[in-house]
């Protein structure tokens, strides 16, 4: 399974968190791809070690305590950087705020383009209850296993923000890999849901690489999934945004 959407290409990533869920997921789809990997370490320095081998971006998929390894590789080696951690706290905001003036950096808390568009029929959804002058009730739930560390989610935070409102947020913490989300719009004589299933993370590993490739030769800053996602949904349409 490979995404198809028109992008740069990119021949080599240098990973932090390889080992883990995500980023093993990463590797993998690196394999398919034929794209050269590094495998950044969890501390110590880090940046001389790219030198042996050809590498376009940083991809981080580690815990926010390891990203001063790839915040510091990506800038002494001016490459772009997708940051994939949920959750990293402010200091680790600050600093990814500090590098996006010298190179392109994305937040990425969801890779998946599934995600993107529950996202986006979100937001259209509740603009459309909104324009009728329908009052709902909006819950949003997010399942994860109970290894997840955080409670709610940073995407049913975002699925939340595109609601609108003051939704209730929902965890569960139970169950197999990886993840429910739902968006619940209520009346009191119907209901309507928006649900995205995730059974494994090879679409998020393909989506990493998709991003990544299209911070290729972008100037400076600091973008998100849905500016990315957006332009590249446009391309595939032949349109423009």
């Amino acid at each position: 399974m490979t995404i198809t959407a028109t992008t740069t290409r990119v021949d080599g990533v240098a990973i932090s968190g390889a080992t883990g869920r995500l980023g093993s997921h990463l590797v993998q789809a690196c394999g398919r791809q034929s794209i050269s990997t590094t495998v950044l370490p969890r501390s110590g320095p880090s940046a001389v070690q790219l030198a042996a081998r050809p590498v376009d971006v940083v991809i981080d998929t580690s815990v926010a305590a390891a990203a001063d390894i790839s915040i510091a590789t990506s800038r002494m080696q001016d490459l772009p950087l997708v940051y994939c951690v949920s959750n990293p706290g402010e200091q680790v905001l600050a600093a990814l705020h500090d590098l996006s003036e010298c190179v392109p950096v994305v937040l990425a808390a969801n890779l998946s383009p599934i995600h993107w568009v529950h996202a986006r029929a979100t937001r259209e959804a509740a603009q459309r209850f909104a324009a009728l002058g329908l009052p709902v009730e909006v819950t949003v739930h997010d399942r994860h296993p109970a290894t997840k560390r955080d409670a709610p989610s940073a995407t049913a935070r975002e699925l939340g923000a595109r609601a609108g409102g003051s939704p209730d947020l929902l965890s569960t913490r139970s169950g197999g890999p990886v993840s429910d989300h739902s968006v619940r719009f209520s009346t009191a004589a119907a209901s309507y849901e928006l649900t995205h299933s995730v059974r494994d993370l090879r679409l998020s590993a393909e989506g990493a690489l998709l991003l990544a490739g299209r911070l290729l030769g972008r100037p400076a800053g600091l973008y998100t999934t849905d500016d990315l996602y957006s332009e590249i949904a446009g391309e595939a349409k032949g349109t423009s945004r």
